[in-house]
């Protein structure tokens, strides 16, 4: 099973090396310094409701996550992710575990400052 995780470890590197972008790390809105690191974002929709005739729920929403490599930083919930490409900013509202120790994925919502 080892060799199992270290190969799914190595693509996990190779994708997060291919498809991350450059943003910033404040571990809180108020912080004055922040740390340069590469983070990929992650948005899907989650349907919420009965569908209708049309097959269609009512309610459909973004659910947007960011997954770090914590090689680079050590998340805290609470900070603030800013995306050099768009200068979108995301707020960390929980930290999963991490199953490989290498990157975690933060589900986040959009940070207005």
């Amino acid at each position: 099973m080892a060799e199992w995780d270290s190969v799914k470890l190595s693509m996990r590197v190779t994708v997060h090396r291919q498809f991350a972008r450059t943003a910033l790390y404040r571990s809180s809105p108020a912080a004055m310094s922040s740390t340069d690191i590469t983070a990929r974002r992650h948005t899907k929709q989650m349907v919420i409701g009965d569908l209708d005739r049309e097959g269609y729920a009512a309610v459909a929403q973004d659910v947007n996550a960011v997954i770090l490599d914590l090689t680079e930083v050590t998340p805290v919930n609470g900070a603030v992710i800013t995306f050099a490409s768009d200068s979108s900013q995301w707020r960390i509202d929980h930290i999963e575990h991490s199953d490989d120790g290498r990157f975690v994925r933060c589900p986040v919502s959009a940070y207005d400052r």
